[in-house]
């Protein structure tokens, strides 16, 4: 056998392998749902999620059915927030083993809010943390 065939013979036996061992996967994602805003122009901003991989994922036959999403995503934030800001991840793991992963991102932008606004969101997140939730996230270090 030549070189060439050879080549092209192993060229073959690496396509198969992979048509054979490999399956294109559309993973189910979750609703990356909104941020509840305080302090800002708007209530709440939809996040949109920042993924080329969202198309589908080329993993070994027979771990889709192992493949489970985690969301880690700031649900409260406390003053504006830029379009495209980054305000969370998602993760897609097959088992334990991390497959890949996206940012969340803030579908549109808001200002801060007016001195009014500032207030009375800062009177509701008073009242969050009576109710045993955490006070909004401050964004960029402010």
């Amino acid at each position: 056998m030549s070189g060439n065939d050879k080549r092209a013979s192993i060229a073959r036996e690496l396509l198969e392998y992979g048509f054979s061992a490999y399956e294109r996967v559309l993973p189910e994602l979750p609703e990356p749902g909104a941020v509840a805003l305080y302090g800002a122009s708007e209530r709440s901003i939809p996040l949109r999620l920042d993924a080329t991989w969202a198309t589908g994922l080329v993993l070994p036959r027979g771990v889709s059915a192992r493949l489970r999403s985690e969301v880690d995503a700031k649900r409260r934030v406390w003053g504006g927030v830029e379009a495209g800001a980054e305000l969370g991840e998602l993760r897609l793991y097959v088992d334990e083993l991390l497959v890949a992963r996206a940012s969340l991102r803030a579908a549109g932008g808001a200002a801060e809010g007016s001195w009014l606004r500032r207030f009375i969101d800062w009177l509701r997140a008073q009242f969050g943390r009576l109710a045993g939730q955490d006070y909004p996230a401050r964004l960029g270090g402010s």
